[in-house]
């Protein structure tokens, strides 16, 4: 082997020729720069997308609002907020759910007849009024207790319990048993239709039309104000409005035939018992003011259907009638005495005269004029003493006849000391 070969590589490498190596420092050097740059850019931007994340966590609560905190699908009264402004954390760990506590009204038109444009044009070429447009008209009816089919509109007024008042337990129940605000229409609407036909099915014709409405909204509020509170709901309905309740379109008129036929009735019955109030009344003296008073009072209680109040005025009518009896029998002793004491004067009186007139001389002629003059005198007296107004005329002046007249100045006051109205 030459001694070329047996030369070291290292020195081998020595003596080749130096070869320059590629310009690529400068290039390393702008992409770490680039990089670097690219670093702090990102994160600048992650920085100011936490910041977003973080901020959207404020919100406001308006004055007609509750907002209650949803954290990890739980919520409790602690996260009901009230009017300004609160943090929530960022979804998915909060969210939030505004409960609006204004008062709301809602109608509720599923008893009432649902119109076409076909059919309402139709119904007027018949000559049947025309009929409005509601939302939520289906053709309902509802069936009173005497079995006849009513119609109607209604109105219903509610709220969350307690209203901008409302505490937060009453928040978390309507946000447990309700959820939103689609749910809480619908309940409502569902409780007030069922309250409806039950209380309607408990109800004659006559007690709902064409009068009854209010007394109807106010038992059907109930019925749905203790089913809202049974459920634990955390709302209030506060009034329930009859706009209208008819009978159907095509069996109103008669309807209004046999109202009108019964009210004609009614009316005669109340007449006749006014009349025998009026002679009753007449017969009881003192008693008698008092006691028409009692009976007015049980009509007024008997229209607003006050079952108490008719009871009431039942009773101190029939203590008022035994008072009346013993003035009644008082009043009968008083004419019973009366009329003796006038026919034991008049005997007396006409005994006095056929005694003059069967002598027939002129001292008994003379005292029998003079008797006479004398009973003409008190029966004036009895009579002048009893009269308001007096008109008095001397015939026997015949030169100066004058005319007297003697007025009561209050005449119309002592009239109606006498009077009892006719409507007692």
């Amino acid at each position: 082997m030459s001694e070329e070969q047996k030369v070291p590589p290292e020195n081998d490498a020595e003596k080749r020729p130096q070869v320059a190596e590629p310009a690529f420092d400068a290039a390393s050097q702008s992409l770490t720069n680039a990089l670097h740059m690219s670093f702090r850019v990102l994160t600048l931007v992650m920085l100011v997308l936490v910041v977003l994340f973080v901020s959207r966590g404020f919100f406001t609560v308006q004055s007609d609002q509750k907002v209650i905190i949803e954290r990890f699908g739980r919520a409790d009264r602690g996260l009901v907020k009230d009017q300004g402004v609160h943090y929530a954390l960022p979804y998915p760990i909060d969210k939030v759910i505004p409960v609006w506590v204004r008062t709301k009204t809602m109608d509720v038109n599923i008893f009432w007849p649902k119109m076409t444009t076909e059919t309402k044009e139709e119904a007027v070429k018949k000559g049947a009024p025309e009929q409005e447009f509601f939302d939520g008209a289906d053709n309902g009816v509802v069936l009173t207790g005497d079995m006849n089919l009513m119609q109607g509109r209604l109105q219903v007024t509610y709220s969350i319990r307690g209203g901008t008042d409302a505490s937060p337990d009453d928040i978390v129940s309507y946000y447990q048993n309700v959820g939103d605000q689609a749910n809480e229409e619908r309940l409502i609407r569902g409780l007030v239709q069922n309250a409806v036909i039950v209380k309607f099915s408990h109800k004659a014709v006559n007690d709902v039309y064409p009068h009854g409405t209010v007394a109807l909204g106010e038992s059907v509020q109930s019925y749905v104000q203790d089913m809202v509170r049974s459920l634990n709901l955390g709302l209030e309905v506060q009034r329930v409005n009859f706009i209208t309740i008819r009978p159907p379109e095509n069996v109103k008129a008669a309807f209004d035939s046999v109202l009108s036929a019964n009210q004609a009735a009614e009316t005669g019955m109340k007449e006749a018992e006014r009349a025998g109030n009026k002679m009753l009344i007449d017969a009881a003296g003192e008693v008698g003011l008092k006691l028409g008073h009692e009976i007015e009072a049980r009509w007024a209680a008997y229209a607003k259907s006050d079952a108490a109040g008719v009871r009431a005025s039942e009773a101190e009518i029939s203590k008022l009638l035994v008072d009346a009896k013993g003035e009644v029998a008082s009043i009968t002793a008083e004419a019973k005495t009366y009329r003796t004491t006038v026919v034991s004067e008049a005997s007396a009186d006409s005994a006095s005269i056929a005694k003059l007139v069967a002598h027939n001389g002129e001292g008994d002629a003379a005292s029998l004029k003079v008797f006479l003059e004398e009973m003409r005198i008190e029966a004036i007296q009895d009579v002048l003493s009893n009269c308001y107004e007096k008109f008095i005329y001397n015939p026997n002046q015949q030169e100066h006849s004058e005319l007297e007249i003697w007025l009561n100045r209050r005449t119309e006051i002592r009239r109606q000391e006498t009077i009892i109205p006719l409507s007692r």
